[in-house]
């Protein structure tokens, strides 16, 4: 009962990323159940001293300053509706227990599956359209769409360099990189361009694995003039939107909303506006002339500033804590597996640079099964190796 429990709340959960809001409220209630039945009786305080439990308490520091957040609004309805998303990281060590009694194969199939069905619809709209140059996406927003799969991307490709190769992922890694080209992310391409030689460090199949990343890269090549001025201009469109008094456009709005972070915490001295706050807070900046017109308010676009206007010097201190010592417990362990948890933290740095990523549910909880599915992709190999050795 307990593992098909967890069968139905991971398989709920990944589809519930791509698809559907609904599935991943299913995935979280069937969650709380498990959790009260299964995981409660078995807590204790060695826990906490274990892998998972140092990693909570790092999650845990980061849910503390948004609560603070919460609660220092002025409307703390509204502050639970803007904050609560980034609570959802709290549920990154149960995550990691599911994957470990799913499984690394069942686990990933499912997420190559969905990940696959995605892809399928976002390539049919651009194939039957054929117009190359605009933003192509599944069902979900662009944006997400190519950070979900730059990271996808990084994780096959460290995979296939440091584990088993398999066709499918081959299969997958192709499309993930075509995906993060349709959806002209500039964040996600910037982060598959840094990261993807650090995954090939190392790498006992380094000529296959290069060679193969090569011949994905050359694809940008063949796509038409217009799209690779728009994925590499982007320092010359912001040097002229920093100027520019019209901050409509994606670059130039983030500069006014970089400029907003900045005006607030000497206005409030540090302490944060309050995540029930920022959006009235915001509007009032712009009334006001203090920052020009933006057409996008929904977050600040930066993992840092988001955190650090909504729940002050507390918030900045929170989240870099959590990524910081998460970072380092990985670091230390003599696994690659563990070394690519490290690799994507680095790619939610990056990325977060330019989105602000603790605010949407989906991003966390994409991220929590990426991070799990490293903890068991070393014992898998292991296991497939000893059968290997057996059948011969």
């Amino acid at each position: 009962m307990e593992r098909k429990l967890i069968a139905i709340i991971t398989t709920a959960l990944i589809v519930g990323i791509f698809l559907s809001q609904a599935l991943i409220a299913f995935a979280e209630g069937l969650t709380v159940i498990y959790f009260f039945k299964y995981v409660c009786p078995k807590v204790n305080k060695s826990w906490f001293s274990g892998e998972e439990g140092k990693d909570f308490k790092s999650i845990l520091v980061l849910n503390i300053v948004t609560v603070y957040g919460m609660l220092i609004s002025s409307n703390i309805s509204n502050g639970w509706k803007v904050g609560k998303s980034s609570l959802h990281i709290v549920l990154m060590p149960l995550i990691n227990h599911f994957v470990k009694i799913l499984s690394f194969d069942k686990t990933w199939l499912i997420l190559k599956i969905v990940f696959l069905a995605e892809c399928s619809f976002a390539l049919y709209n651009a194939i039957n359209s054929g117009n190359y140059q605009m933003r192509h996406h599944g069902l979900l927003y662009c944006g997400i769409d190519g950070l979900f799969s730059s990271a996808l991307f990084i994780f096959i490709i460290f995979k296939i360099s440091h584990y088993h190769i398999h066709k499918f992922d081959r299969l997958i890694a192709f499309l993930a990189f075509s995906f993060v080209l349709l959806s002209q992310s500039r964040a996600a391409f910037i982060a598959v361009l840094i990261l993807t030689p650090i995954c090939l460090f190392r790498s006992e199949i380094k000529f296959k694995v290069i060679t193969s990343v090569l011949i994905i890269f050359c694809v940008m090549f063949f796509m038409p003039q217009k799209y690779i001025t728009y994925m590499t201009d982007s320092i010359h469109t912001a040097k002229k939107e920093y100027k520019d008094s019209n901050k409509l456009s994606s670059i130039g709005g983030r500069f006014e909303l970089w400029k907003a972070a900045y005006i607030s915490i000497v206005e409030t001295k540090g302490v944060g506006t309050g995540y029930g706050d920022f959006h009235k807070d915001l509007d009032d900046f712009i009334d006001t002339g203090k920052i020009g017109t933006i057409a996008n308010k929904m977050h600040l676009h930066n993992i840092f500033l988001q955190p650090l206007m909504c729940a002050g010097v507390l918030g900045l201190i929170g989240i870099i804590y959590t990524l910081a010592s998460l970072f380092y417990y990985q670091w230390i362990k003599k696994s690659n597996a563990y070394k690519l948890r490290c690799i994507i933290i680095l790619h939610i740095v990056l990325t977060g640079m330019f989105d602000a990523h603790f605010e949407h549910s989906r991003k966390i909880l994409f991220y929590c099964i990426l991070w799990s599915l490293c903890a068991v992709l070393e014992s898998s190999n292991i296991e497939k190796i000893k059968k290997n050795k057996i059948t011969v």
